[in-house]
């Protein structure tokens, strides 16, 4: 199974809703850092999100981790992390995704109860007002260009239809159809969102030789049991002793938890063809590690199931790893204070410019802060 496409309408924030396309939609020349889907599609390997603070990065990926949340986990959205004051009553979110020689189209319209009454508990506020899922054939799908259009494609099943047959006692009102789809479906996804402000190590029992190594030399085995850590460095014959893994920090560097946390989750969404979801990826982490995680889901030896990761970044030279133009989006803040995303491709025609380039000397607006307000910080400071 692999997701297409995730767009938001009627949602807080951005400036014409939010979309992003997992497919490729420049030429592909080579098969690195896409995996080939059918005919002419393939599913982009890294996705990249650069801006520069406060532009909605962050946001943009809890919305898509959000519909990860529903369409491969069958998560309830009681159960879900929605992003306050964004999803609405009455935004939609559309998602095109593969499975099983299939294309298919699930279009849900969100509702909000802002309900006092006494008993009402805060995380039921959301529910699905109306959800209607289509279908067709992969061979009806000649080209690129068709493989959105849903004109005449089937209607597989309408939350409305269920309700009127009688059915909806079976489905509660925050749970989506699509569980009747993609119920048994063994591709998953892993996050990093929460990581970025609570960086704490998520490792049971031991924790991969390989993977402590890589950040930290010195350890020899790091032990994780329910809530306490026991860290054995080489050539000591003194363990150390976390009796909370949120002290743990005390021992290692907060690039070797985010480190481990890293590729153990990559690890998981390589070996299942999933996805990967990381917020400031270069947080603690040095520039070359940061790299070398990038290319291994670009590298066909590595990502051998088309995993795909997602991660946003303040450092334009972290997006120079990335080689395809496509699969980078920009976010920038509008005169009125809406997010705008911009897809690099589509802004950016010449392969013979650096992409940090283009992102550090404002050739694209609003990537880099502007020269008055930086004299405005300094005029101050000279004071």
């Amino acid at each position: 199974m692999k997701i297409l496409k995730i767009r938001y309408d009627q949602i807080g924030l951005f400036k014409n809703g939010f979309e992003i396309d997992l497919t490729a939609s420049d030429r592909v020349t080579k098969d690195m850092q896409v995996q080939e889907l059918y005919r002419s599609i393939y599913t982009q390997n890294v996705i990249g999100i650069i801006g520069i603070n406060a532009t909605g990065k962050s946001t943009a990926l809890k919305l898509i981790n959000m519909a990860m949340d529903i369409i491969l986990d069958n998560k309830g959205l009681e159960n879900i992390d929605i992003p306050s004051g964004i999803i609405k009553d009455g935004t939609t979110l559309t998602v095109y995704f593969y499975k099983e020689s299939n294309f298919y189209k699930i279009s849900s319209k969100i509702g909000y109860k802002d309900n006092q009454a006494e008993g009402y508990q805060e995380k039921n506020k959301y529910y699905f007002k109306e959800e209607v899922i289509y279908s067709k054939r992969k061979s009806t799908v000649q080209s690129k260009d068709q493989l959105y259009d849903f004109n005449n494609a089937n209607e597989e099943i309408n939350r409305g239809e269920i309700e009127i047959e009688g059915k909806k006692t079976f489905l509660k009102d925050q749970d989506s159809i699509v569980s009747a789809i993609t119920a048994e479906e063994t591709v998953k996804h892993f996050d990093m969102i929460m990581d970025t402000n609570f960086n704490i190590l998520w490792t049971k029992g031991i924790a991969k030789a390989e993977f402590v190594s890589l950040f930290d030399q010195s350890i020899d085995q790091i032990n994780v049991e329910k809530d306490k850590a026991t860290i054995t460095f080489k050539n000591s014959s003194q363990d150390i002793q976390a009796e909370r893994l949120i002290d743990i920090h005390h021992t290692l560097s907060s690039g070797t938890i985010k480190g481990i946390n890293l590729f153990e989750k990559a690890s998981l969404a390589l070996k299942t063809g999933g996805y990967l979801i990381i917020d400031e990826i270069e947080n603690h982490m040095h520039k070359k590690l940061v790299q070398t995680i990038i290319r291994f889901f670009m590298d066909p030896d590595v990502n051998k199931k088309g995993a795909t990761l997602i991660f946003s970044t303040h450092y334009a030279e972290i997006i120079d790893t990335i080689e395809r133009k496509d699969s980078i989006y920009v976010f920038r803040k509008t005169p009125d204070l809406h997010i705008e995303v911009i897809k690099y491709s589509e802004k950016i025609k010449r392969n013979d410019i650096k992409k940090s380039e283009v992102f550090l000397s404002n050739l694209i607006d609003g990537t880099a802060p502007s020269y008055e307000d930086v004299q405005i910080v300094r005029k101050y400071l000279c004071q």
